[in-house]
């Protein structure tokens, strides 16, 4: 069990993701308190100006967890689509499923 753990945590740690970077982004700030999905309250670390403020070190576990998955994908030779929804991202996705 506790050989299991530390693989985990060394998987983790491959990707290097910085806090403070993330919230320096700004990936800590949620949307208002009125608009939060219920399934979002374990997420939720607190609120400020009627914002709600992101956990941000449950972020970055879940995004390892994606990039994990991601790293996967690719070793099993498997597609990975990526879609943008929104005009601004457009380009982002594009350049990035160019990338891959």
């Amino acid at each position: 069990m506790i050989e299991e753990k530390t693989v985990q945590k060394e998987k983790e740690e491959d990707f290097k993701i910085n806090l403070e970077e993330m919230n320096q982004a700004g990936l800590s700030l949620g949307h208002r308190t009125s608009k939060t999905h219920p399934k979002m309250k374990e997420y939720i670390c607190g609120a400020r100006n009627d914002i709600h403020i992101i956990d941000v070190e449950k972020t970055a576990q879940k995004f390892n967890e994606a990039l994990n998955f991601i790293k996967k994908l690719i070793s099993e030779n498997k597609a990975l689509f990526l879609i943008g929804t929104k005009i601004q991202v457009r380009e982002l996705v594009k350049n990035m499923a160019e990338e891959c």
